[in-house]
């Protein structure tokens, strides 16, 4: 799937990304996750090929077999809970604990909007995980459409 080798790749080169923690980089995996989940159409393929580039990360736990099937299995347990409104919110305020850069987060939030654009229609339940991620990262609707904007063009 090109579009997760796009993120893949951003991960690994962004000089932003490294030195991150565990924990932060538990959060971009828990937020990516929540995208590919969130439009209730999850591809069995699709999921593979995320699993797939997951293992490529240069992250510690990423070549750890039982670390990493670890860290997946926390973000699907993370992700199963988000139908509840209430869940998604406090779901979202803790991508936003944990990435407390800025520029992390919008760029956390631009993979969002790469995965819920990868299709070219964006669906409800997207929508709806894309806007509290904004809102729990302080992006206001100006930068968002900029953003948006931004990933659309490519």
């Amino acid at each position: 799937m090109a579009i997760l080798d796009k993120l893949m790749s951003k991960l690994k080169s962004d000089p932003d990304f490294k030195g991150m923690g565990d924990e932060q980089n538990q959060a971009i995996v828990d937020a990516l996750m929540a995208m590919i989940f969130s439009d209730a159409k999850l591809d069995p393929v699709e999921a593979q090929e995320f699993d797939r580039q997951i293992r490529l990360l240069p992250w510690r736990w990423a070549q750890d077999e039982r670390a990493r099937e670890k860290v997946i299995a926390a973000a699907r347990e993370k992700v199963d809970a988000l139908a509840d409104p209430a869940a998604a919110q406090a779901f979202a305020q803790t991508l936003a604990q944990r990435l407390p850069a800025q520029p992390v987060r919008e760029k956390v939030y631009k993979m969002c909007l790469a995965i819920a654009f990868a299709d070219r229609q964006t669906q409800a339940g997207e929508s709806r995980m894309l806007l509290l991620v904004e809102k729990a990262f302080g992006i206001d609707e100006a930068r968002a459409n900029a953003l948006s904007a931004e990933v659309k063009r490519g």
